[in-house]
């Protein structure tokens, strides 16, 4: 969930790629974070191959070879036990399985792991499970990594699924891309999430954030060169999610300027934009309606666009708000733009546009996880009404 918000966070689709986009998403980002699933090392977690065509299957292979028991051992181990429920499974593996029946579910659920099915992990688990009484691993190894594997054949089929054409060998081939690095980060936190924990006090020395923040702009460049992406790299008009949130200075976004550079403008800009038409025309209600199509249409969409619109919206409502209450009319306020503030806080709290609320352990009073971006972002939205940047 956490890669997921980052991406979405820092990549704006373009309107003709929303498929690509998802695509690229699963492809690179969520297989790569299925593969690092398991918390240690062991030895069988090299028997999780990223890019094979069947990793399932040849996890169950790689398994059993070192084990050193065969695929038909283990489904006459599951008929024995069938009918035995007082031994050990160790004692069962020492037994004489020689011409044993095999056990006709066990082969069925392994068999399947090499077509494009779907398969109950409970049933997987119960499969797999007896092997871990010979693996030097733990048996805490054997589940992580098993799982590991069924996630990557659940990916590869939903892959194929929306992309009949999709070749897990040439894709992964590809050197252009390696996030998230599993082998070079230290955890499993997106960088964008390490950047603002660093920028928040969170034991970080200036080197440290000097290189997450390298890091971070290498990552915002690749998401840009993406043919799904709206936001390409001339587009220096646009700060990344973190720049915009961090940085002390706020300008009127020039939409006109930045979609004249577009040959797809997203239905969420062009809603945006007649909302700016109402506002130059003081057409508050006609605004409010734009603005509610334009939150509407820009979620999971808008990358880093989506600030702007947020501090854009927050500043509108706000301004509003000031206007009913001279007029003694808050319940105005209530019934018409108080949905759309409430909106657009949630869903930037959702995605991690903004710091999720918490509280203090010891006094259990509300703060922020992220002071420091709160107050910033608070700072641009009291700016965007003094200076009248959203007209």
């Amino acid at each position: 969930m956490l890669f997921y918000r980052e991406f979405i966070r820092e990549h704006a689709v373009n309107p003709a790629s929303h498929l690509g986009s998802y695509e690229f998403f699963v492809d690179k980002i969520l297989r790569k974070i299925a593969v690092g699933l398991p918390v240690k090392e062991s030895r069988i977690a090299s028997f999780v191959q990223e890019d094979s065509g069947w990793p399932l299957r040849d996890f169950i292979n790689h398994a059993v070879d070192s084990c050193d028991v065969s695929l038909h051992k283990l489904h006459q181990f599951h008929e024995v036990r069938l009918n035995d429920k007082i031994s050990s499974d160790l004692d069962i593996w020492n037994s004489d399985l020689k011409g044993k029946p095999i056990n006709s579910k066990s082969k069925q659920i392994v068999d399947r792991v090499s077509k494009k099915n779907k398969i109950k992990w409970s049933l997987l688990h119960s499969i797999i499970s007896p092997l871990s009484v010979l693996l030097s691993d733990s048996k805490k190894a054997l589940v992580e990594n098993t799982y590991s594997a069924y996630l990557l054949h659940n990916i590869l089929n939903h892959l194929r699924d929306i992309n009949p054409s999709y070749n897990v060998g040439e894709i992964h081939n590809s050197t252009e891309w390696n996030y998230p690095d599993w082998k070079s980060s230290q955890t499993h936190l997106p960088l964008s999430d390490r950047v603002d924990l660093a920028f928040n006090g969170y034991n970080s020395s200036e080197i440290q954030i000097e290189a997450l923040l390298d890091s971070y702009q290498e990552l915002v460049v690749k998401y840009r060169d993406l043919e799904a992406s709206l936001i390409v790299a001339d587009d220096d008009e646009v700060p990344s999610t973190i720049l915009f949130s961090y940085s002390k200075d706020i300008s009127r976004f020039d939409l006109t300027t930045f979609t004249n550079k577009k040959e797809n403008i997203p239905d969420w800009v062009k809603e945006w934009s007649s909302a700016r038409s109402s506002l130059s025309s003081n057409d508050s209600v006609s605004a409010l309606q734009h603005y509610k199509s334009s939150l509407e249409l820009s979620k999971y969409v808008a990358g880093p666009l989506f600030m702007y619109l947020y501090i854009e919206i927050c500043a509108f409502c706000k301004t509003e708000y000031r206007k009913l209450k001279n007029k003694n009319e808050e319940k105005l306020f209530d019934r018409f733009y108080e949905p759309l503030g409430e909106g657009v806080t949630k869903y930037a709290t959702l995605l991690g546009y903004t710091p999720e609320p918490d509280r203090d352990p010891v006094t259990l009073m509300p703060r922020s996880k992220s002071p420091n971006k709160e107050r910033l972002i608070l700072a641009k939205i009291d700016s965007f009404i003094n200076f009248n940047a959203y007209l």
